[in-house]
């Protein structure tokens, strides 16, 4: 269940309360449960969530004396369409006119299949935008290129042929020649990459400049 329907039907047990059955007036209900909110916001999601509860069991509607009612159905939809009006000034409507009173049947269907529609567009725009966030949150979590392999890992050996990893244990001239080699390389690789970033920052400024200048 929706957890908007969820909470309308708190709101409606607690309003029904020990009355047997209340008008179906969305705008009246709306007034009770979502004071303070905009009434035709308040009076569509009460549309939909009665038309998703009475689908899921939860609620009973039926047509009688002129009137919509609507009642939970602790002894089954027959004893609530059966059960006395309600008591109470509290629990009469105002004035307005109720969205499906006065209408034929076929009338109260065609409103009743044109606010389904209605319920199930809002809900598959708002289940496309959570679908939307979540790719957007996954597509952002995933790297865009793959990692830069490290210079290092290209450096040539520190040692010679008979110890490519060097030594410390014995002196070796090839060893001590690979360990220079090696470190020349390093530095000139370093080197590099600080000229790089030099040359970017140069870039920049020139673009800013031209920027600046027209």
């Amino acid at each position: 269940m929706p957890a908007s329907a969820a909470q309308t039907l708190l709101g409606l047990q607690a309003l029904i309360g020990s009355e047997s059955r209340i008008p179906l007036d969305p705008g009246w209900i709306a007034k009770q449960l979502f004071d303070g909110m905009p009434l035709s916001w308040a009076t569509d999601r009460i549309e939909r969530d009665v038309l998703v509860l009475e689908d899921a069991g939860h609620v009973v509607t039926w047509a009688q004396d002129g009137r919509e009612w609507l009642a939970l159905p602790r002894s089954g939809p027959a004893a609530a369409r059966h059960a006395p009006s309600p008591r109470g000034a509290s629990c009469e409507p105002p004035s307005t006119r109720p969205i499906f009173i006065g209408l034929g049947e076929r009338e109260r269907e065609k409103e009743r299949e044109s606010a389904r529609e209605r319920a199930l567009a809002r809900v598959q725009a708002e289940n496309r935008e959570s679908s939307d966030r979540w790719a957007l949150g996954a597509a952002e979590r995933r790297p865009r290129k793959p990692p830069k392999r490290p210079r290092i890992l290209d450096a040539p050996p520190r040692g010679c042929a008979d110890h490519p990893n060097g030594t410390v244990d014995e002196e070796c001239g090839p060893c001590g020649t690979a360990a220079d080699i090696r470190k020349t390389w390093l530095a000139n690789e370093k080197y590099l990459d600080e000229l790089v970033l030099f040359e970017e920052s140069q870039a920049t400024q020139w673009e800013d400049l031209g920027r600046d200048t027209f």
